[in-house]
């Protein structure tokens, strides 16, 4: 159990203080263990399979474990570093994530002495993903795929008032120059799944304001031909569900919500209308052309084995 501690205090201890206070070290020479980030990105890790080696000492360890973990989550980054030292605060970064996602890891197992960290643990991931530099594609997934695991949970309401900051898209996929949308297309189907599993939850306590940009956003998704067919199918499963929160609003703009929602529905079908025929025009090509490399295989294989009998029957006469 000091082990644990030592392997999570130790290196977090020294590591809070660094990127605002340590000058970069001079090309050459190597930062110490209990100074690096990427030895503090591993020890979650590491305690983890402490924990599995030596399971009897988890209920002794955890209670003291967690508030260091949140602890290390509300640590922020200070600006002048992450200008200076960008690649020193990406690091440190990378390893309050790790400890984000060890902290998930937990969440089912030992959730009575986490409950007290019900809201700032949220809070720490909404931080997380504002100050996550657009670069860092690896992290903010990470980001969202332990929000997701959170929302899983009955943490998940720590996030119901966050929901106007998790509304702005860039804030899940990163705002950047072109050069980074690549990645940031990469991470959308993550994003737009991560926020419908928590509209679905939180449906009923939204505002008109509020499903107001959630119909926006999602009608968007239903046409976006860039998403996959998947993540525009969960879109529309999320307007079919928001029709009921918005019917019990009885007022002008539900109304008009609803509507909205009715002529996303018929013009997607309008889309689908042109769409179908090219779509099962491709599917026979593609199946014409597997069955033609089929055959072209197959027979490939009739030749091969018709040369090999005949270079045998030629050995058989000669011998």
């Amino acid at each position: 159990a000091r082990s644990v501690m030592v392997v999570v205090a130790a290196p977090a201890a020294a590591a809070a203080s660094v990127v605002a206070a340590s000058p970069r070290p001079p090309s050459g020479v190597l930062t110490r263990s209990t100074e690096s980030f990427k030895v503090l990105t591993e020890c979650p890790l590491i305690v983890m399979l402490l924990f599995q080696l030596y399971p009897r000492y988890i209920q002794t360890t955890i209670p003291a474990l967690i508030p260091l973990m949140v602890q290390a989550l509300a640590l922020r980054t200070p600006q002048r570093a992450l200008l200076k030292h960008r690649a020193a605060a990406t690091d440190f970064m990378a390893a309050q994530v790790k400890t984000l996602s060890f902290l998930t890891y937990l969440l089912r197992a030992f959730a009575d002495f986490m409950r007290s960290y019900q809201e700032s643990i949220p809070k720490c991931v909404i931080q997380l993903l504002l100050t996550c530099p657009p670069e860092a594609a690896a992290i903010r997934k990470d980001i969202l795929v332990a929000t997701r695991h959170i929302l899983a949970t009955d943490f998940r309401v720590g996030f119901f008032s966050q929901v106007d900051v998790l509304l702005d898209e860039n804030v899940l996929v990163g705002a950047g120059p072109t050069s980074l949308r690549t990645s940031h297309e990469a991470l959308r189907p993550l994003a737009c799944s991560t926020l419908a599993d928590l509209v679905h939850h939180v449906r009923g306590e939204l505002g008109i304001k509020h499903l107001s940009r959630v119909v926006h956003l999602f009608s968007c998704h239903i046409h976006d031909a860039s998403l996959p067919l998947a993540i525009q199918i969960t879109s529309v499963r999320l307007l079919l569900n928001l029709v009921e929160a918005i019917f019990h609003k009885n007022d002008v703009e539900a109304r008009a919500l609803l509507v909205r929602i009715l002529h996303t529905l018929v013009f997607k079908f309008t889309t689908l209308k042109e769409q179908i025929p090219k779509l099962l025009v491709a599917r026979d090509e593609a199946a014409a052309a597997k069955e033609a490399d089929k055959t072209a295989r197959s027979q490939q294989v009739t030749r091969e084995g018709a040369r090999k009998a005949a270079m045998a029957a030629a050995a058989a006469a000669a011998s």
